[in-house]
């Protein structure tokens, strides 16, 4: 399993494919619609904004429940 700083880095490396919740602040995929976390509709697509909000979480405990925690 990538823990959370590999994904982190992973995310900073191609920005052009995420964007970033401004509900909650998670980072999706750029084809998602909403969000799956707050199911708020409004996105960061701003690549340097994509960077830094990777780079933050990854060094962050998790504090939001996921999807996946729920299964």
């Amino acid at each position: 399993m990538i823990n959370r700083r590999e994904r982190a880095l992973e995310i900073a490396s191609s920005p052009h494919l995420y964007k970033v919740c401004c509900g909650c602040g998670s980072i999706v995929v750029l084809e998602v619609i909403h969000c799956e976390n707050c199911k708020a509709y409004k996105f960061d697509t701003e690549e340097h904004i994509v960077v830094e909000s990777a780079l933050i979480l990854g060094e962050q405990e998790q504090t939001t429940v996921t999807p996946e925690d729920l299964k």
